[in-house]
């Protein structure tokens, strides 16, 4: 009897210890998720209001900085909803976060065809 409770007793602190490395492991993830949706919408919003952009950035016209700059913010709304506020809100209805999830990539993908024919369209190269 007393080896089995023994045996107990040795699981224990190995569950425990695979239950922290888990969450490590998650909040890890949500980190650098975070920095990631971060780093997207900052640039994101400074190509739509920035007066001086460097590279081929300063070539564009308004219309083409509103495609790319909503594009990035839509992006890094759908890597925070995806990785960090899918963590954090578990119990979150499943068709709010597929119709979120869907909108958001629509609009990144509207806004990056929008830009790539609005190129092709006027003869410069992307």
């Amino acid at each position: 009897m007393s080896r089995v409770h023994h045996q107990h007793q040795q699981a224990e602190p190995l569950l425990e210890s695979a239950r922290v490395r888990l969450g490590l492991s998650k909040g890890v993830k949500m980190i650098g998720a975070l920095a990631w949706a971060t780093g997207l919408g900052v640039i994101g919003v400074w190509i739509l209001i920035g007066q001086s952009l460097p590279g081929f950035l300063g070539s564009l016209d308004r219309v083409e900085r509103l495609m790319v700059g909503l594009g990035m913010l839509s992006g890094a709304q759908l890597v925070f909803l995806m990785f960090v506020a899918e963590r954090v809100f578990v119990r979150t209805p499943k068709r709010l976060t597929l119709s979120a999830h869907w909108g958001l990539m629509l609009v990144g993908v509207a806004c990056f065809v929008m830009f790539v024919v609005g190129r092709v369209w006027t003869g410069v190269l992307i």
